[in-house]
């Protein structure tokens, strides 16, 4: 995972990557050229250029074994006191793999547990980033040997909701986010989380940047049971519904349901940022949150975790079925995972320059974005093909991606278009010190099947890399959709057409196969419980 390593245009090529001797990406290795791709003859999406390396050496980010500062120990044994004042049962380390699958290992907090048992997380095998959604076979040159720890971040503390209780306890179940470590070599190791902490470093202290972003998830609720609509796997909750219908938000089962997701998100203040807006989509039975902006990516990312989390938990509390799979039919409009983006200056001691003034933004810049900013936006739209190999990282992902659905389907950038992958908006007209600016881009091609913490990583990356080089930003996208395909390049169709990083090819390899012959139904039936 040393980096992304060239352009995938082809399955054979893909095909060709995976084959081809390449570094085992330990946290030791130095930084390689990146190799642009050839030009393929056997696909009409033509790939721009390598996305830019997202180094596992942790150049920046370099934790300590104990997340704790000062009294290590002392602070230790508060924790675990105030858990077992509150009844907690258990402890769960969290992680997200490679692949966009949640996983966990939980310490049983039982008399003779102690701090160190607490400190020192849990164990991981390394390959646990080689493994696909379909099952636990390892992909890739990646083997069974090795392990890495699990390192708690209890900044992230948390107690689960909902009614689920861990086998043999009816005890409360509280949780942490982890970052993985190395312990032969002392340092953070293969973890997709670490990757986000150091790529926002990275743009403090080599560009003087400290990134803001929000998310906007998806989702759609179903009734267990109950017979399926002709051409859905399962039929929606409520009545058929339009964007934003109010009826749909006023249905009973629905209403309870959201009050009670609002509650419990209330309740993870550590684990999930403020929920800002709530809303019925555009499909029968699904609905979006937005979650509060921030510039903490890290915390971000924990928040999308979060929401999945308490989404399919509290689904389960009240009889309903949950699917975040970014298409379930040929014709329901399909859920996505938008991410929103800005930043402001600070100096080298990080700390914020110019009040914490949207840096992205300027008066006087071209579109109303400063020298940065749109050259933020154009390393993202440079990279945008490849991107979505990462933001939008299974097959089923791809079925999303279908003119006049609002997914954004050709690489160009637009004021408020709805069909543009990259959008700007929030025009700022309202406030008392409106400015007239946008304030934030928007990032469409990104699905809740991804490693939030690895797509966000990326988008960072290919941010950065356009400041660095300078890249121009192009004029926005002034015709319409059906206009499109003869101005503006394709975003890639498919998984096959898009460059990902050497675990992720090897899993992604397996998946393509895995599901290739699979209709919609069957590919929303075998994913549906993992997303």
């Amino acid at each position: 995972m040393a980096g992304f390593a060239r352009i995938i245009t082809t399955t054979d090529v893909l095909m060709e990557l995976a084959d081809s001797p390449c570094s085992a990406g330990t946290d030791r290795e130095t930084k390689t050229d990146v190799v642009a791709a050839p030009v393929s003859t056997k696909t009409s999406v033509g790939v721009l250029n390598a996305l830019p390396e997202i180094e596992c050496n942790y150049k920046y980010f370099l934790p300590s074994k104990m997340e704790f500062s000062g009294d290590q120990f002392g602070l230790g044994q508060a924790l675990l006191h105030s858990l077992r004042v509150m009844d907690v049962g258990m402890l769960r380390y969290v992680t997200c793999d490679v692949g966009g699958q949640i996983r966990s290992k939980s310490v049983v907090l039982h008399d003779s547990c102690t701090v160190t048992d607490l400190l020192k997380g849990v164990p991981f095998v390394s390959c646990v980033n080689a493994l696909p959604s379909f099952g636990d076979v390892i992909c890739g040159d990646a083997s069974a040997q090795g392990s890495h720890n699990l390192l708690g971040d209890f900044s992230t503390l948390g107690i689960l909701p909902g009614p689920r209780v861990e086998p043999g306890t009816s005890r409360k179940v509280a949780y942490v986010y982890g970052n993985l470590f190395d312990p032969l070599s002392g340092r953070p190791g293969l973890c997709p989380r670490s990757v986000l902490a150091e790529q926002c470093l990275r743009a403090e202290k080599e560009f003087g940047l400290r990134i803001q972003c929000g998310v906007e998830i998806e989702f759609m609720l179903f009734e267990k049971g109950a017979e399926a609509p002709t051409g859905m796997p399962f039929k929606p909750l409520g009545r058929r519904c339009n964007f934003a219908d109010d009826a749909a938000m006023s249905e009973p089962r629905l209403e309870s349901f959201v009050a009670d997701l609002l509650a419990s998100l209330k309740d993870q203040p550590n684990g999930c940022r403020p929920i800002d807006v709530c809303h019925a989509e555009a499909s029968w039975g699904q609905y979006e949150l937005a979650v509060k902006y921030c510039d903490e990516p890290v915390k971000m990312a924990d928040s999308v975790v979060t929401i999945r989390q308490t989404l399919r938990r509290l689904a389960d509390k009240h009889g309903l079925g949950l699917c975040l799979l970014p298409k379930l039919s040929e014709t329901a409009v399909g859920s996505g995972l938008h991410s929103h983006w800005s930043f402001y200056e600070v100096d080298s001691g990080g700390r914020p320059l110019s009040g914490s003034a949207n840096a992205l933004v300027s008066p006087s810049g071209p579109y109303g974005l400063s020298a940065k900013g749109g050259q933020f936006m154009a390393g993202v739209l440079d990279h945008l093909c490849a991107l979505t190999a990462v933001t939008m990282p299974t097959t089923n992902s791809f079925r999303r991606m279908v003119d006049g659905y609002w997914a954004g389907t050709y690489r160009c950038w637009g004021y408020e278009d709805k069909e543009a992958p990259i959008r700007l908006c929030g025009i700022d007209t309202l406030a008392a010190n409106a400015t007239g600016l946008p304030n934030n881009f928007e990032v469409k091609c990104m699905d809740a099947t991804c490693n939030p913490y690895l797509a966000m990583a990326a988008i960072i990356a290919c941010g950065l890399d356009g400041i660095n080089k300078g890249s121009p930003l192009p004029s926005p996208v002034r015709c319409d959709l059906a206009d499109r395909a003869a101005q503006y390049e394709s975003l890639p169709r498919d998984l096959g057409t898009a460059t990902i990083i050497k675990n992720f090819v090897a899993v992604k390899k397996a998946e393509i196969e895995h599901f290739k012959d699979m209709s919609i139904d069957e590919e929303v039936k075998a994913l549906a419980d993992t997303f």
